[in-house]
């Protein structure tokens, strides 16, 4: 659950900005770290989504990339960052009304897709 604006309690997927001469899974791997307290997890990328991230009066044109991770079991997460809550939601119970922008909610709905469970 987003803590800030945009879209300050709403559902999102744990994410940020790439820094500068990072790559996308280096920046992955930071910012679930820095959000969640996750370490050391193995990463396969999905597909990216065009969003428009409105802050502060600017709309930014953004590309999120997606990755899918696996996880052996539930970790113990602890919210940090920019979240307020954590929420484990089972995919067949996505409230896709509920998720921040577009790009996840588009994500989502891939990734629920036949489309990418044949993959």
């Amino acid at each position: 659950v987003r803590a800030h604006d945009p879209q300050v309690g709403k559902l999102d997927l744990p994410g940020g900005f790439v820094d500068n001469h990072e790559t996308g899974e280096q920046a992955l791997r930071r910012e679930l770290h820095e959000e969640l307290g996750l370490k050391d997890v193995s990463a396969r990328y999905m597909a990216s989504f065009p969003n428009t991230y409105h802050y502060a009066g600017v709309d930014y044109q953004t590309l999120d990339l997606i990755y899918v991770i696996e996880l052996g079991e539930r970790p113990s997460l602890q919210a940090a960052d920019d979240i307020l809550a954590i929420r484990w939601i089972a995919v067949e119970d996505i409230p896709f009304e509920q998720i921040a922008f577009d790009s996840a909610r588009n994500a989502l709905r891939y990734y629920t897709s036949s489309v990418f469970q044949r993959q």
